[in-house]
């Protein structure tokens, strides 16, 4: 059976998208047994879902939802980089 670390690895980094069957079949047996990474999983999608729904035209939040996010979002890293010395 994979492990959870080899499993949030691949979900994270969409490895398993072009992964075979039978890695496939694994991953989903993983995911069957592993409340942790299944709620994983089901985090990244969600967040994905998110991501999409910023990025594209769709209706689904209000032009000042959308704008708030981006806004966090762009100070959040701005921090980050301020923060990280090696960022130069």
């Amino acid at each position: 059976m994979m492990s959870c670390k080899e499993t949030t690895e691949g979900i994270a980094t969409d490895r398993f998208a072009s992964a075979g069957f039978f890695t496939r079949l694994s991953l989903r047996f993983h995911l069957f047994m592993c409340r942790h990474c299944r709620s994983y999983a089901s985090q990244i999608r969600s967040l994905g879902d998110t991501t999409r729904c910023l990025c594209d035209d769709d209706p689904c939040l209000s032009p000042k939802a959308r704008q708030a996010i981006l806004d966090s979002c762009l100070e959040a890293a701005s921090r980050e980089e301020a923060a990280d010395p090696k960022a130069e």
